[in-house]
């Protein structure tokens, strides 16, 4: 993926601690977490209080 990702310190914290206690049931699996932890990891980390209101973030509620 290309995409600027940008996640806020305690949201980077939160989603590595996640994938470190993640076990894969098979290749595929294991496979997708690395890709997702990839993603953590290259994401731009921001001051929470730096994030906009109208921007999603973990834990965040949208109404559409």
């Amino acid at each position: 993926m290309n995409d600027l990702i940008t996640i806020t310190k305690d949201n980077r914290e939160a989603l590595l601690r996640l994938l470190d206690g993640m076990a894969a049931s098979d290749a595929a699996e294991r496979e997708r977490l690395q890709e997702l932890q990839g993603e953590v990891e290259r994401a731009t980390v921001a001051d929470a209080q730096m994030i906009d209101a109208d921007v999603v973030t973990m834990n965040s509620r949208v109404s559409l």
